[in-house]
């Protein structure tokens, strides 16, 4: 199982960020796969620092998780991390 960039969105809230800052983020895990994997999410996908991804669970009965986006500053791979 792999990342699908047909279940990954950008919000609308981020026309608030045209100017710069956090932007949000939505992304359908239909296959269950890990996603705070380091590198599961593709670098071409331009997500900065502290961006946020709300990761839409596979099943109806399973709450969806909102993770910020933590960017490695040598090798530009993202890994996400639950907000507390």
């Amino acid at each position: 199982m792999a990342f699908k960039l047909e279940n990954f969105q950008s919000d609308f809230s981020n026309v608030k960020n045209i100017l710069g800052g956090i932007c949000y983020y939505r992304y359908w895990n239909e296959d269950g796969d890990t996603v705070t994997t380091k590198g599961f999410l593709p670098k071409t996908l331009g997500l900065k620092q502290y961006d946020r991804v709300k990761v839409i669970a596979q099943t109806p009965t399973t709450k969806d998780i909102e993770y910020y986006c933590a960017v490695d500053a040598t090798t530009g791979d993202i890994t996400l991390t639950a907000l507390s």
